[in-house]
């Protein structure tokens, strides 16, 4: 193992399982190889017992989320020492959590929901979008006690600030000074930060040129599974039979009234589109030239986290299930 230039932009929160297989193999002296299979084998049973967590918490989503967390893209993140399994498995838990909140007010833990909160925001950069669901007005809670969903997600804003500020936010950005031939300027932080502000539209501009250049079938692609450097495509039919099979279990029933269903629709709705705006954004920071027209190195992958958010907006809007 060598240092890799960039990778202290990421948290060490999701590599965490990861971490202590190395230290065991470091005990037991292992080699290389008899190292990284263990690390890889610690990150797939947590991120798995994780997100078997998430199914128990909400039984009304247990095939909708079974079937996410089996999807080709979601096993390979959780098999890779890479952040997507934690990504997921902590999205997957604070979305649950937040449901059954709404499900069932008693049991609403906001200790838990911080915790929680927290390890999801520091895995990824744009799992922070998940602190949104907290903010949604929640049916029961007394009027004076508006102050908790503040509290709650507190931890989770100032830990995934504190980190960008203290890592410098830096992934690699070298990468993309060696491929393009470009000056470092042209992928700083900073400098797109600035130029922001004397010119707001372009950011817009580049998501609108890239949904329009980008094939958004090849992305959905991505979401469902083509692992590795994009080397790795799944025969044809994989793609349209396991999305069939994902939207299908989607179809389910909330125990909810008509008002609670459209307002957890909306706060699921919003979430998701929000946190596809921060993917968006963080691309267009850290991977995009300042003078591109496009979002660079959008990925299906990174969309993997929201499925869960997808399945509680057709949920609760459609309402219909098959029976037993």
């Amino acid at each position: 193992f060598v240092p890799y230039a960039g990778s202290e932009g990421y948290s060490p929160v999701a590599y965490l399982p990861q971490v202590a297989a190395a230290l065991m193999a470091r005990a037991l002296d292992l080699e290389f190889i008899p190292t990284l299979y263990l690390m890889r084998f610690a990150g797939l049973a947590a991120m798995t017992g994780i997100i078997a967590f998430a199914i128990a918490t909400v039984p009304e989503l247990g095939w909708a989320l079974l079937t996410i967390a089996m999807l080709p893209a979601a096993i390979y993140g959780r098999c890779v020492i890479n952040a997507d399994g934690g990504a997921l498995a902590t999205a997957m838990v604070v979305t649950t959590l937040w449901l059954r909140g709404v499900l069932s007010p008693p049991r609403h833990a906001p200790g838990r929901r911080s915790f929680w909160m927290t390890l999801c925001a520091l895995t990824k950069p744009p799992n922070l979008a998940f602190v949104l669901l907290e903010l949604m007005p929640r049916v029961g809670t007394p009027a004076r006690r508006w102050y908790l969903p503040v509290l709650t997600i507190l931890p989770a804003v100032a830990g995934a600030v504190l980190w960008s500020f203290g890592s410098g936010a830096d992934t690699a950005t070298w990468r993309m000074v060696e491929i393009t031939g470009q000056g470092p300027d042209a992928f700083s932080s900073t400098v797109k930060l600035t130029h922001l502000l004397d010119h707001p539209l372009s950011f817009p501009a580049a998501v609108i040129g890239t949904l329009q250049e980008k094939d958004l079938g090849q992305l959905w692609r991505q979401v469902i599974g083509v692992l590795g450097l994009f080397d790795t495509v799944l025969q044809s039919w994989v793609y349209p039979t396991v999305s069939g099979l994902l939207f299908c279990t989607f179809l389910t029933r909330l125990p909810l009234t008509p008002a609670a269903r459209y307002r957890v629709a909306i706060g699921a709705g919003i979430t998701a589109m929000a946190y596809i705006a921060v993917v968006f954004f963080v691309c267009y920071l850290v991977f995009t030239p300042l003078d591109a027209g496009i979002v660079w190195g959008v990925q299906g992958r990174y969309f993997v986290p929201i499925l869960s958010l997808v399945a509680i907006v057709v949920a609760a809007v459609v309402n219909r299930a098959p029976d037993e």
